[in-house]
């Protein structure tokens, strides 16, 4: 018997849409943090669409759950929904899935490297501490930003950014670590 109607309609789809290579790989949806990534899928398809969509996102997220995760099939499944964003979604998405897989904790790279971003420019910013306000002559003006004499000699300012650099590092790994762990 001929297969159903759809089937065959989706094949047809499927071998008229050029897709990108990296869906050629293989991707073992054991090992991917399913947790970071449902968060990921979140706010990247609340960017592209401009509001949450629960249908949407759900659609994506119970895909993910599946075994046998196909990108091509997920790309003609939201092609309705995304449209044109579709396969630059799809890309995207399946490009961090082969990237989380290969990491032990099951989160892409990228992340890791961009919380460690984070972390270390939220370590290392200096406190701004406004000017005074002085009165002079009956006037009010500003005062300087003026070093603050000290009675020792002058800290080492380049080894104090080191070790921020270095607790912003360990910050980003046990900040890594819990979210693998979770």
């Amino acid at each position: 018997p001929p297969p159903p109607p759809a089937t065959t309609a989706t094949a047809r789809r499927r071998c008229a849409t050029k897709f990108p290579k990296v869906f050629d790989e293989k991707c073992d949806m054991k090992k991917v943090n399913l947790d970071v990534m449902s968060k990921w899928v979140t706010e990247r398809l609340t960017e592209m669409l401009g509001f949450e969509d629960e249908i949407v996102i759900s659609l994506v997220i119970n895909s993910m759950s599946d075994k046998g995760l196909n990108p091509k099939q997920l790309q003609i499944d939201i092609t309705g929904f995304l449209e044109k964003q579709a396969p630059v979604f799809i890309e995207e998405l399946w490009t961090l899935l082969v990237e989380a897989q290969k990491n032990k904790h099951g989160i892409p790279q990228a992340f890791l490297e961009q919380k460690k971003k984070q972390l270390q420019s939220a370590s290392v910013q200096p406190a701004v501490v406004p000017p005074k306000e002085i009165k002079y002559l009956g006037a009010t003006t500003m005062a300087p930003l003026m070093p603050i004499p000290s009675s020792g000699p002058a800290p080492d300012i380049g080894a104090s950014v080191e070790q921020a650099k270095a607790k912003a590092a360990a910050a980003a790994a046990a900040a890594a670590a819990a979210a693998a762990s979770q």
